[in-house]
């Protein structure tokens, strides 16, 4: 993607995203999904310095598929290519999420679109994976969540869904009990509230 375009999509966005009053005031998921964007959008110059990081393509499939800016397309064909495009950027963002702070940045992102666009498939996968990665290193997830508080209910709701998976319920108690006083810490108070508030709704 020439510069001249990457450009012109972020202009596009920040334009989409000036008007959220209107577009996005019908439910709280849309005023997120604003939110969110104005990140995305503000994130893509460093997420796209190096592409071991995230591709300025790449930016741009994260870009188009949270703010819907080409039209679902009639014919297969393309249809199949923008979802395989998808596939692989998500792929790509769980492989390399446990690699640094920018990389899990991405998959943050990621699992926002994810969830804000109701992609069954991906989210299904992130119930699975999520949690595992966490734990790898709890610190470094809830310090990279910190600084993206646009993105803490969707992670945090991703990690309760972990819970609904078959033989995982029975450990969602000690998961929350264990791991609160760890997101207190790591979390500014606002965001650990919602966090947490956001572990609690999966609670049976």
């Amino acid at each position: 993607m020439s510069a001249h375009r990457l450009t012109l999509v972020r202009a596009d966005a920040m334009k989409r995203a000036a008007q959220h009053d209107v577009m996005f005031s019908e439910t709280r998921m849309r005023n997120s999904v604003f939110i969110a964007s104005l990140a995305l959008v503000t994130a893509l110059p460093a997420a796209a310095q190096g592409p071991e990081v995230m591709s300025k393509e790449e930016a741009y499939v994260l870009v188009d598929n949270l703010l819907q800016l080409t039209d679902e397309s009639k014919d297969i064909r393309q249809s199949l290519s923008k979802n395989k495009e998808w596939e692989a950027q998500y792929i790509k963002a769980r492989e390399s999420a446990h690699l640094g702070s920018k990389q899990l940045t991405v998959y943050f992102f990621v699992v926002f679109v994810a969830e804000a666009r109701a992609m069954a498939h991906t989210t299904e996968e992130i119930s699975h994976e999520i949690v595992p990665l966490y734990v790898r290193d709890k610190v470094r997830f809830l310090s990279v969540l910190n600084n993206n508080p646009a993105l803490v209910s969707a992670i945090c709701r991703s990690l309760g869904s972990h819970f609904t998976i078959e033989g995982k319920k029975k450990d969602f108690r000690s998961f929350v009990t264990k791991n609160s006083p760890l997101i207190e810490k790591h979390l500014y108070k606002p965001y650990a509230e919602t966090c947490i508030a956001e572990l609690e709704k999966w609670r049976t």
